[in-house]
């Protein structure tokens, strides 16, 4: 993301620092900016406290950014950051939390909040938010109940994706294919796919596909299904939950309008709809830095995606919390309210990572940021919130995946019906629900 960072090094801290005053000024005060009451300590006395992330972690100088501020607005706490990819977080936290050295904050996705509150890792944040009567209404509804765990708030956002289409204008008019709306059914993206699939230079091999493949659960959601069923059991061989996967599968095995698995292993949807060969991508506000830095030859926009049963697109979410095991609660609390309120939200946002999850900094500083730049219709991200779904919200979710995602390969390789797939998944579902 070569142009966030140039927008980085141009800012320095003192400029975002004045931003972040300004706009505190244009909204109801929801964030501390007085020195902080630390655990265990007097006013004035120093306290560090340890942050780990996987933020910005390909542009850690936003999420430094942050940090710096943080400690110029709180000068007798000190942080100790350590950034890490995604790939290697999780593992890398439950060893230090195992050993007894666990970071007083910690980032945290939606899915792996679920699992570390469940087992008692994480601190509730309820006692701090009534304490202080912090302003929960500055953030997405949809964010905050997506960081509870049995009622109880364990996160406070930090940040949000939701999934549009992305598509390439410049296919749509040379195929005289009209472009996603939201009226467009399943038919219409399947009848537009196979006008858009082009063998182009006459050699029995596909060189553009229509459509890419989202990510298995959206089908779901798309499909007005759901995971589990009223009485607590694997719904995924329900009517409902096979029919919508069935269709994702169709998208490459019968209507041939999607990349198969050996085409992505020559070149990922990503590169290829960057290179000009993919006309629908199901992706989120994380391809908009690249691919406005990356395409040059064709137009894009982003479009609803279009639906099977309903409108539906996914919701994702990472955020700040406490671990139980903090000696310093109160100023990681403190670093929660800036990292994640206006001042945290600001930075991150003219940075372009995701979107934030306060609405004052999302409504002016995400879109003001994006105008006059592709996604002209950048503003879905943010309307289509109205209809968008996490996944499921069950600690062992990751465990379940595990023995889903196996099974469903073969249905989408063509080795086995989607039905056999899911029939043979849900047993070991169901044992791991049982054990709740």
């Amino acid at each position: 993301m070569k142009s966030s960072k140039v927008l980085l090094f141009a800012l320095s801290i003192t400029v975002l620092l004045a931003i972040l005053l300004s706009a505190c000024r244009e909204t109801a005060p929801a964030v501390s900016t007085g020195e902080p009451v630390t655990e265990g300590t007097t006013a004035g006395e120093m306290v560090t406290i340890k942050v780990m992330t996987f933020f910005t972690i390909d542009t850690p100088e936003i999420e430094k950014a942050v940090v710096a501020s943080f400690e110029a607005d709180h000068p007798n706490i000190k942080i100790e950051l350590e950034m890490l990819p995604f790939s290697d977080y999780f593992t890398k936290l439950k060893t230090v939390i195992a050993g007894g050295k666990a970071p007083d904050v910690v980032a945290m996705n939606f899915e792996n909040l679920q699992q570390f509150a469940a087992l008692g890792a994480l601190a509730e944040l309820d006692p701090f938010i009534e304490a202080d009567g912090y302003d929960m209404s500055q953030y997405y509804d949809t964010t905050v109940g997506m960081h509870q765990y049995q009622g109880k708030q364990f996160g406070l956002p930090a940040t949000f994706s939701t999934v549009p289409l992305f598509i390439n204008k410049t296919l749509f008019d040379e195929a005289g294919v009209s472009y996603p709306d939201g009226t467009w059914t399943w038919d219409q993206l399947i009848d537009a796919g196979k006008k858009l699939t082009k063998d182009q230079d006459g050699d029995g091999i596909v060189d553009v596909y229509g459509y890419a493949q989202a990510w298995w659960p959206m089908y779901i959601f798309l499909n007005n299904a759901s995971f589990f069923t009223a009485d607590g059991k694997c719904g995924l061989t329900t009517p409902a939950a096979v029919e919508a996967l069935q269709k994702m599968a169709d998208l490459t095995l019968v209507e041939n309008i999607s990349p198969t698995r050996a085409d992505l292993a020559t070149q990922s949807d990503w590169d290829m709809f960057i290179a000009g060969k993919l006309a629908m991508f199901p992706v989120g506000p994380w391809a908009i830095g690249p691919y406005q830095e990356n395409i040059t030859d064709f137009e894009w926009d982003i479009a609803e995606h279009p639906a099977m049963a309903q409108k539906a697109t996914f919701l994702f979410g990472n955020a700040y919390a406490v671990t139980s095991a903090s000696q310093n609660k109160e100023a990681a609390w403190e670093f929660l309210k800036f990292a994640t309120g206006i001042p945290g939200g600001t930075i991150r946002q003219l940075g372009g990572y995701e979107v934030s999850p306060v609405k004052f900094v999302a409504e002016s500083q995400f879109l003001s940021r994006l105008e006059g730049k592709p996604p002209a219709n950048a503003h879905l991200f943010l309307d289509i919130t109205s209809y968008a779904y996490t996944p499921p919200a069950h600690p062992r979710w990751n465990e379940m995946y595990n023995f889903i995602w196996p099974e469903l390969e073969l249905a989408l390789l063509g080795q086995q019906t989607v039905q056999k797939s899911l029939e043979a998944a849900c047993p070991q579902v169901d044992q791991i629900l049982a054990e709740e």
